[in-house]
């Protein structure tokens, strides 16, 4: 996943332009792509360390915690140890999805029997797609425990859940799930936002596809009402994500900014659903409301 830099030199190359940049840098002073953390590449060290068995039959490379070859279904003897398994999970898609759920869950707060129950669930989901279930959740366990302790990185692993090759269908679903969570005590927060919303950017998918999402788990949410009697200058503000410290130009750029992103043509062009065109439309014409208000406001 992330080999894309030599770990044990103080300078690695670009894989963009290919390079040299010093150690330090966070982006590539050349192309401007960005560059590794430390932490990063330790993720790469542990991935390094991570075995593969060869089947005996095909000689396909295979995790070594698969109990059977992807090649061929002959049995494998060779298994991983836990310590091997964690840093394996930890690369993988799965164990990044625990280990931003684990965050989300604790910025809500204490981890209740609502929580318990949801990892629960998603535990066993997840666990199905690999051999050696109980094993699994058991690791899954750990990194629920490891992760909701450490909040610094987050941008690390929406940075690496960036770089794999995912379903669009299984993007949305990975949202709803975050959102999900957040959700589960009807208590969404904002730092539990800002999370879901790296991950959104991250995965390259469009703001109305997770604001259909928070739609259908907040329905109430008046950001979303059309009604122009019913919008407040508080609400309006929300609406185009400014503060009524900004000055009239950072309104006028996020308003312009959020037409092109909601408007009709934008949208069709990128053959969302039905019910997303018609959110879409509805969402433009709470923007227009708010901007007027505003402007109405900065004019007095």
């Amino acid at each position: 996943m992330f080999d894309f830099w030599n770990n044990e030199a103080d300078d690695y190359s670009c894989t963009e332009c290919n390079k040299e940049n010093d150690a330090e840098n966070k982006f590539c002073i050349y192309c401007g792509k960005h560059l590794p953390t430390d932490e990063e590449r330790e993720l790469v060290k542990n991935l390094r360390k991570t075995r593969k068995c060869k089947c005996n039959k095909c000689n396909h490379k295979n995790d070594c915690n698969d109990e059977f070859c992807m090649q061929c279904g002959n049995a494998l003897k060779g298994s991983m140890s836990d310590e091997e398994l964690y840093d394996h999970v930890m690369m993988s898609l799965d164990g990044i999805v625990i280990a931003l759920l684990a965050k989300i869950a604790k910025i809500g707060g204490r981890i209740g029997k609502n929580e318990i129950d949801f990892f629960r669930n998603a535990f066993a989901v997840l666990a199905k797609k690999r051999s050696q279930n109980k094993q699994i959740v058991n690791i899954y366990a750990q990194i629920l425990d490891q992760e909701k302790r450490n909040l610094a990185n987050v941008d690390t692993l929406t940075r690496k859940i960036s770089s794999m090759k995912i379903m669009r269908d299984l993007k949305i679903e990975i949202i709803r799930l975050f959102v999900e969570l957040g959700y589960i005590d009807k208590n969404y927060q904002a730092k539990q936002e800002d999370i879901i919303l790296k991950v959104v950017k991250h995965l390259s998918l469009e703001p109305i596809i997770y604001q259909n999402i928070k739609h259908e788990y907040d329905p109430e949410d008046r950001t979303l009402q059309t009604r122009d009697d019913e919008l407040t200058l508080e609400a309006s503000y929300k609406i185009l994500e400014i503060t009524p410290r900004d000055p009239a130009n950072v309104a006028k750029r996020n308003y312009r900014k959020l037409v092109r992103q909601y408007h009709y043509d934008s949208i069709v062009s990128k053959d969302l659903p039905e019910d997303m065109i018609h959110f879409a439309e509805e969402k433009l014409k709470r923007i227009n409301a708010a901007y007027a208000i505003i402007k109405q406001e900065q004019e007095k």
